[in-house]
């Protein structure tokens, strides 16, 4: 791939990059990131934010950004098609690909130079275990301003077996939890039952219901027991 990817140092060489007026407000990570989105949506990839995005573009919370896209584009195509598309020079350079992990570098309004962590993935994975194709996400993806993310039952469902997985549930995490579920009960529903029996189901939507996230967290050990034995059996605990 010709120039695509280059050492990082290489890059503090390169002019700085001019604000344009489709990125007003936002930070030189923040102005790549539109980038790669358009790309994206000009190639006709199907893709989704995880995650954190409620600040993107304007501000960038975490080291690197999670999208999920779909099965029929590999890495190396990825990695081509965003360096072709308009992400080439100084407005966003991609230094750095492995797999579907990449770094891409630019400059901010003041000249300085920044970074941008990408990290795609064909599949909702914790560890080891699958608990969503990219596929099913992708393809029920919703606008949210100049990009998209998961439909709310199952952006909840992600968010969901998350918390439980990392077994860190508090007040914040209920919150976006409870403000999902009241989005798309039904389809909220379906998602923890996709991982969990009839009797800890009943006890997870009863908390999405009421916003009293408590007997969760005191279940969070044989919770992510039971939500990890439905993963590796291929069908949800009792």
């Amino acid at each position: 791939m010709p120039k695509a990817v280059q050492s990082i140092a290489s890059f503090h060489q390169a002019e700085p990059v001019p604000a344009d007026g489709g990125s007003e407000g936002c930070s030189g990570p923040g102005r790549i990131l539109l980038k790669v989105f358009e790309a994206l949506d000009r190639a006709n990839i199907l893709y989704c934010v995880t995650h954190g995005y409620e600040t993107l573009p304007q501000r960038i919370t975490s080291s690197d950004t999670d999208l999920l896209i779909s099965a029929n584009v590999g890495s190396r195509q990825l990695a081509v098609l965003l360096y072709e598309n308009g992400l080439g020079g100084t407005r966003g350079e991609l230094v750095c690909h492995r797999g579907y992990y990449m770094i891409f570098a630019g400059r901010n309004a003041d000249g300085s130079p920044c970074f941008l962590e990408l990290d795609f993935a064909l599949d909702y994975k914790l560890g080891y275990l699958r608990f969503y194709t990219g596929k099913q996400v992708v393809e029920r993806r919703r606008r949210y301003n100049p990009f998209w993310v998961p439909a709310p039952a199952l952006e909840f469902g992600c968010y969901l077996v998350r918390r439980v997985a990392k077994r860190h549930l508090d007040a914040v995490h209920g919150q976006r939890l409870s403000g999902l579920y009241e989005r798309d009960r039904v389809g909220c529903q379906q998602q923890i039952a996709r991982f969990w029996g009839a009797r800890r189901s009943a006890l997870i939507a009863s908390a999405a219901r009421s916003g009293n996230w408590d007997p969760v967290r005191r279940l969070l050990v044989p919770l992510r027991i039971e939500m990890r034995a439905g993963q590796w059996s291929g069908t949800p605990g009792v």
